[in-house]
């Protein structure tokens, strides 16, 4: 393809690995990306901001393009992701059931899964639990210390975690706010809110550890 071909695959793919041919018959492989006036550079090895140019007399361009998912296979994407994280973060005096519930689930089950004909993500959403998987709405997480959360407010959650109930707040970009506590049944579970400033809307994630935290839904 031609360079400008390329850039257009790469506003929306992002860095891809790419053959480069020129018409001196140099051929380089590397991933290219885009710098921040939209020209085609060449990362350099093991960098993820840093690159060159590309140079003079580009003859071709080959994208290793990565084959479109279909919504159930970007479900299962997201989920496996969201069981992955939990395994590896969560805390084990926390959210019992859900990383029950996650920890359940099979690579039987994901591979079924990705096999289903679903249209939208929505439709996939609705068909999960017919195969014993739970709704999700995307796989993301986020700490405290990327919420702008101040070292006292790190500190004081490390120390309640688990032990007690507590609530918090402070405000970065979003009013944050970080609470936990025991439920009827005996189980700690902890919530992080991030909400526009002033509004009562935002971003909603569980704690699932005294520093970490996946997305649940926004409002």
């Amino acid at each position: 393809m031609t360079p400008e071909e390329a850039i257009r695959e790469l506003q929306e793919h992002g860095k891809l690995p790419a053959r480069v041919e020129y018409e001196d018959g140099t051929i380089i492989e590397c991933r290219l990306a885009l710098s921040t006036r939209g020209r085609l550079i060449r990362m350099f090895p093991r960098k993820r901001k840093y690159g060159t140019g590309l140079g003079p007399g580009v003859k071709d361009i080959t994208l290793d393009i990565p084959p479109q998912r279909t919504p159930a296979q970007e479900y299962v994407t997201h989920l496996r992701r969201l069981r992955n994280y939990v395994a590896r973060f969560g805390d084990p005096r926390a959210w019992e059931d859900y990383r029950t519930q996650l920890a359940a689930i099979t690579e039987g089950q994901l591979a079924a899964f990705e096999g289903e004909d679903c249209r939208s993500w929505y439709e996939a959403w609705e068909r999960a639990p017919a195969h014993g998987l739970p709704r999700i709405e995307r796989f993301e997480s986020t700490t405290l210390r990327t919420c702008g959360a101040p070292p006292r407010v790190i500190e004081g959650i490390k120390e309640a975690f688990g032990e007690r109930e507590f609530s918090t707040s402070w405000r970065g970009t979003y009013d944050c706010t970080a609470s936990g506590s025991f439920g009827a049944d005996g189980q700690y579970r902890a919530w992080l809110s991030l909400e526009y400033q002033g509004c009562a809307n935002g971003h909603y994630y569980l704690l699932i550890s005294d520093h970490q935290a996946v997305f649940v839904e926004d409002d």
